[in-house]
């Protein structure tokens, strides 16, 4: 075998390898860039009147800034007190997912309170939402 043909062969069974390997992996998603459109990541509710018994919601909007598609795999809320909804688990480049968080007081507490939601997907680190207000009993 002459050297070229060497060169060949183990050129040709390096790619093999090489092919065989990458698309083995089923886990493999390109990683995207996103932006939280909200100026601040923690919205306020304000005044919460307990006596009310009501439910309050905000809006969180991430958009997708790369050519990858985003990919949303689980939203982690800190409480039972706070429900998450999503538009959508998926955006392309320049489309937006809408995050609501949705926040039920709890009966017994009164005062200020902070409660936060995990975002995880296909961007580097996770998305952390916040909301806050002040629950203020009026009986």
């Amino acid at each position: 075998m002459n050297k070229k043909t060497l060169v060949i062969s183990i050129s040709l069974v390096f790619f093999i390898f090489f092919f065989f390997f990458v698309f083995s992996q089923k886990n493999i998603i390109p990683q995207t860039s996103v932006d939280v459109l909200e100026k601040d990541s923690i919205l306020n509710f304000g005044m919460i009147d307990i006596t009310q018994n009501k439910e309050y919601e905000v809006s969180f909007h991430v958009k997708n800034r790369t050519w990858a598609p985003l990919i949303i795999e689980k939203i982690i809320p800190s409480c039972e007190c706070i429900k998450v909804k999503c538009n959508s688990k998926y955006a392309l480049k320049n489309d937006m997912v809408e995050i609501s968080v949705i926040y039920k007081p709890e009966k017994i507490k009164s005062g200020e309170f902070y409660r936060e939601v995990e975002v995880y997907g296909n961007f580097a680190s996770p998305i952390y939402l916040s909301v806050r207000g002040e629950i203020q009993d009026k009986q």
